[in-house]
C-alpha cells in the first residue's frame, strides 16, 4: 500500500505584526490591569470585613532567622483539619498550595525550613474577600467580573482537584457563612400552596458536616452528608455540586438527591432562590452538573431524616500469597454487590498483602448483621489460615456512631500532606457478573486501593435524568480509587513522575467500568475524556441549560469543576500565539491553496486531526511525523505493542533511544513558538530550510506542502480554520458555518485527543453549541 505523504515546510517567520485583540483570559496579580490600591479601597468600602491577604500557612515560619508569625503553632497544627480550615491560604493537602511551572521548578512555601528553599506565594491568591454576608459575595463577584479576574471560591480547601487555589487569583472565601435553621413544615419557594412540605434544615455556604451532624441531632434528626475525619468538609459547598456521597448514601440518595432548594449569586450579581419551581435548570446544573462553575452557593436546604439504630462491623486480614488475595477480594466484591442493594454502606482498603472492611448496617440488628457476614468471614477465615479478625458493635444512633469513630479526640488526620487521586465507579453489573476480573483488576495496582461503598441501593431507583449528575451513579455500587504524594520539597521532575503513575493507574482502574464513570470529587486532573468521566456522554443532551439566562456568558466563574484551577488553561492560552500555515496540494495542476490556524499549544496528535477535518478526511490510520530524525507517533497506533494498545497506555518507552516520542506530549510551541528550538529562525540548525514530513497511510500517494506562514496573537475572535480565498470548511465542518472559533477548542493538557471518534464528537458538540450559544464562549459540558 502505498503511503499518503504530506511534507510540511515550516518557515518559522517569528511573530507577525498584528494588533492583539483584547484578550479573554482573566487578569492576574502582577499584571499591568491588575486594579490598583485605590480600587481595591473602594472594595473594602462596600464589605463588612477588611480585605483578606492569604498567604500560605508556612510563611509563619519564614524568614528562618526572624519568623514573620508563630512558626511554634503551625508546626504544632499543620495536619490538623479544623486548623488548616480556618486559615484563608491553607488548603487541606499543601501540594495545591504550590505551584509547578512548565519548566519543572516550583514556587510554594514549606513547613520543613530545612530544605533551604524561599517562601513563595504559589497558587494561594494573594487578596481576597472574608464573606460574612450576601451582599459580601455579591461585592466580590461583581468587582471580580468588573476587573476580569479570576474569582477562586474557597470554603474549607478541601478539594483533590485543587479547586480551592488559584495563582495570581481574587478570593472569595465563604467559610464564616455559619447559619443554620430548621424547618418541620419546609415548602420550596415558588411551589403552589398544595405542595409537599419537608422536615427540612437549611444550612449557609460555610458550616462544617461536623457542625452540621451538632445542629441536626438537636432537632432530632439526620441528614446525608460527609463522612470524614474531623467532620472539616463544607456541608454547601463542593462536596454538595459534585454530587455528595456518603456510607448512608444508600439508604438515603446522595447529597443532590436530599437537596430541595440552593440560594446562589450567581455572574450578574444577582442572588437567586433555586429548586424544583424556579430556576429549575440551574438547579439541576449546581447538583453535580460542573461544581462550583455556575455561582457561589450561599446557602443549602436539605430534607432531613428520622435517627435510625445501626450496626458496624470491621473485618481484617492479612494474605500470605496472590492467590489467597484474589480468591478473597474476588468473593468481597460478589458479596459487597449484594449488600449495596441492602442499603450497607462502608469503606474498605486492601492490596496483595492485606484486606479491610469497615461496614455499617442501618436499622438491621447486631445479630443479622453478624448472620449476614458469617459465611463469607468463615471462608476468609479458612482461605488465609485463620488470619481474620472481627469487630462488630450495635449503636443507637448515626450520631453516636459518627462520633465515636470520625469524631474522637487523636483520631489521626487525613490531611497536610501531598496527594493527587485517581478513581472509577464499580458498576453493579460487573460486579456481579465479573467478579474475578475486577478482583484482578484492582489487585494487579502497585501498593493497593482504596473503596468507599457509598453507592447502590435507593440510588439506583432515583432517575438518571433528574440531577445533572453523572448517569454512571444510578448504575454503581462503590467508588475505588488511588492516590500518588510525593514529599514536601519534591522537585518538579519528581511531580511529574508521580502524576505519570497516576495516569497509568487510571488506565487500569478504567478497565472496572463500562463507561469510565467517576467521582466529580474525587478524581484525576489528568482524564483522557474528562467529559464522559465526570459527567456521561449525554448529561447535558438530558435538560438544556440556558447559561446566559444566568450572565454566564462573560461570567467570572470560568473555572471548570474538573481541572485544578485554569492556572495550566491560562498559562498555556493566554499571551501565546497561534501557528498560521498554508497547505497545498503539490500534486496538482491547479493546488487549492487553504490557509488555517492551530493554537501554538497544540500537539502533534491535535494537529494531525485539525488536518483531517480541515480536509474532509476523518480517518485514523497509522501516520508519524518526522522533523529532522526525530519521529512523533501516536500510542493508538501499530507501532506499539498489542498489550499497549487493549491498555490505552502510552508506553514509557516511547521517548527512547530510538528517537520516537509521543505525538500527544509535543507542543507545537516546544520548536515553533516564543522560545521554541526554532523561534524566529527561517532555517533549522544546518542552514536549510526546516521541513516536517507528515507521513499518512491512505493507500494513495500524495504529498502537501505546509508552508508555516507564522505566530500571530492567540485572538479570541480570528477562526482557527479560516480559508479568505476558498470556502475551506467543508463536508464534516459544514454544521459550524465557514469558522471555528479559537476559544472553543479544548487547551492543551485538558483532553487527550486519543482517536478519531473523540474528536469527532468534539467537533459535532462544538457545532451544537455554536447553533445554541452562537457568541458563548465558555460552554460547561465541553470545558
Amino acid at each position: 500500500m502505498a503511503l499518503f505523504r504530506f511534507v510540511y515546510t515550516l518557515l518559522a517567520l517569528g511573530d507577525v505584526g498584528l494588533t492583539q485583540a483584547a484578550p479573554k483570559c482573566r487578569c492576574l496579580y502582577g499584571q499591568s490591569c491588575w486594579p490598583d490600591e485605590a480600587s481595591f479601597a473602594v472594595l473594602s468600602q462596600q464589605l463588612s470585613q477588611p480585605l483578606l491577604r492569604p498567604v500560605p500557612p508556612a510563611s509563619a515560619c519564614y524568614p528562618v532567622s526572624s519568623p514573620s508569625g508563630n512558626c511554634a503553632e503551625v508546626l504544632a497544627k499543620f495536619t490538623d483539619a479544623s486548623w488548616r480550615s480556618d486559615q484563608p491560604g491553607a488548603l487541606e493537602n499543601p501540594n495545591f498550595e504550590t505551584y509547578l511551572h512548565r519548566n519543572g521548578t516550583v514556587d510554594g512555601c514549606y513547613r520543613d525550613t530545612t530544605l533551604g528553599f524561599p517562601c513563595k506565594q504559589g497558587s494561594v491568591p494573594p487578596i481576597g474577600v472574608d464573606a460574612r454576608t450576601v451582599e459580601d459575595i455579591q461585592a466580590a463577584v461583581v468587582f471580580a467580573r468588573k476587573n476580569n479576574l479570576r474569582l477562586v471560591v474557597k470554603n474549607t480547601g478541601h478539594d483533590y482537584l485543587g479547586r480551592s487555589a488559584g495563582r495570581g487569583g481574587f478570593m472569595l472565601w465563604t467559610h464564616h457563612l455559619k447559619d443554620t435553621s430548621h424547618s418541620d413544615s419546609f415548602i420550596p419557594q415558588g411551589a403552589p400552596t398544595s405542595s409537599k412540605t419537608y422536615n427540612a434544615v437549611t444550612l449557609g455556604a460555610g458550616v462544617q458536616w461536623h457542625e452540621a451532624y451538632d445542629y441536626a441531632n438537636q432537632q432530632g434528626r439526620f441528614i446525608v452528608g460527609g463522612i470524614s475525619l474531623g467532620g472539616t468538609v463544607g456541608a454547601a459547598g463542593g462536596w454538595l455540586l459534585g454530587g455528595g456521597h456518603s456510607a448512608f448514601a444508600p439508604r438515603h440518595g446522595l447529597g443532590v438527591d436530599n437537596v430541595i432548594q440552593l440560594k446562589v449569586v450567581v455572574a450578574d450579581g444577582r442572588h437567586l432562590t433555586v429548586n424544583a419551581y424556579q430556576h429549575s435548570d440551574l438547579f439541576w446544573a449546581l447538583r453535580g452538573g460542573g461544581g462550583g462553575t455556575y455561582g457561589v452557593v450561599t446557602s443549602a436546604t436539605y430534607q432531613s431524616h428520622p435517627e435510625f439504630p445501626l450496626t458496624m462491623s470491621v473485618i481484617s486480614t492479612n494474605f500470605s500469597s496472590p492467590d489467597i488475595a484474589q480468591s478473597v477480594i474476588t468473593e468481597f466484591i460478589s458479596l459487597h454487590a449484594n449488600l449495596s442493594n441492602a442499603q450497607w454502606g462502608g469503606y474498605t482498603s486492601f492490596s496483595k498483602s492485606n484486606f479491610q472492611v469497615l461496614y455499617v448496617a442501618p436499622n438491621v440488628s447486631q445479630e443479622v448483621t453478624e448472620a449476614t457476614l458469617a459465611p463469607f468471614i468463615a471462608r476468609t477465615n479458612t482461605t488465609t489460615g485463620g488470619a481474620v479478625q472481627t469487630l462488630s458493635f450495635a449503636l443507637p444512633s448515626f450520631y453516636t456512631w459518627y462520633n465515636a469513630v470520625f469524631n474522637a479526640p487523636d483520631q489521626g488526620t487525613q490531611v497536610g500532606s501531598q496527594v493527587e487521586l485517581t478513581s472509577r465507579l464499580l458498576p453493579l453489573r460487573l460486579a456481579r457478573e465479573q467478579p474475578a476480573n475486577i478482583a484482578k483488576t484492582l489487585l494487579s495496582i502497585d501498593g493497593g486501593v482504596a473503596g468507599n461503598l457509598i453507592a447502590g441501593g435507593v440510588i439506583h431507583s432515583i432517575d438518571p435524568s433528574s440531577t445533572g449528575l453523572n448517569p454512571s451513579w444510578r448504575k454503581a455500587i462503590g467508588q475505588f480509587y488511588v492516590a500518588v504524594g510525593w514529599p514536601e520539597g519534591a522537585s518538579g521532575s519528581e511531580i511529574l513522575h508521580q502524576r505519570n503513575i497516576l495516569k497509568q493507574n487510571t488506565d487500569v482502574l478504567d478497565k472496572i467500568t463500562t463507561d469510565s464513570g467517576a467521582y466529580l470529587n474525587e478524581g484525576s486532573l489528568y482524564e483522557r475524556d474528562f467529559r464522559k468521566t465526570y459527567f456521561g456522554s449525554t448529561t447535558f443532551c438530558v435538560q438544556p441549560f440556558h447559561l446566559p439566562t444566568y450572565g454566564i456568558m462573560e461570567e467570572p466563574f470560568i473555572l471548570p469543576s474538573y481541572i485544578s484551577l485554569d492556572s495550566q488553561r491560562h498559562e498555556l492560552l493566554c499571551g501565546l500565539t497561534a501557528c498560521a500555515f498554508e497547505i497545498a496540494s503539490v500534486n496538482s495542476s491547479s493546488p487549492n491553496r487553504r490557509t488555517f490556524e492551530v493554537p501554538s499549544s497544540f500537539t502533534f496528535e491535535e494537529l494531525h486531526w485539525s488536518i483531517q477535518y480541515l480536509m474532509g478526511w476523518a480517518c485514523d490510520q497509522d501516520h508519524e511525523f518526522n522533523f529532522y530524525g526525530r519521529v512523533y507517533r501516536g500510542a493508538q497506533h501499530t507501532h506499539f505493542s498489542e498489550e499497549d494498545v487493549i491498555l490505552k497506555v502510552a508506553p514509557k518507552s516511547i521517548d527512547d533511544d530510538d528517537g520516537v516520542q509521543d505525538e500527544h506530549e509535543v507542543l507545537l510551541s516546544d520548536l515553533f513558538s516564543s522560545g521554541g528550538r526554532f523561534s524566529g529562525e527561517v532555517t533549522n540548525p544546518n542552514g536549510e530550510v526546516a521541513v516536517l514530513v507528515y507521513t499518512y497511510d491512505l493507500g494513495d500517494y500524495w504529498e502537501h506542502e505546509i508552508k508555516f506562514i507564522g505566530l500571530q496573537p492567540l485572538s479570541d475572535s480570528r477562526p482557527l480554520l479560516m480559508s479568505p480565498s476558498d470556502n475551506l470548511v467543508e463536508q464534516s465542518l459544514n454544521t459550524m458555518g465557514d469558522t471555528l472559533e479559537l476559544d472553543q477548542l479544548e487547551p492543551r493538557n485538558l483532553v487527550d485527543f486519543q482517536d478519531q471518534d473523540r474528536w469527532k464528537v468534539h467537533i459535532e458538540r462544538m457545532a451544537e453549541v455554536s447553533g445554541q450559544f452562537a457568541k458563548m464562549e465558555i460552554y460547561e459540558d465541553d470545558f
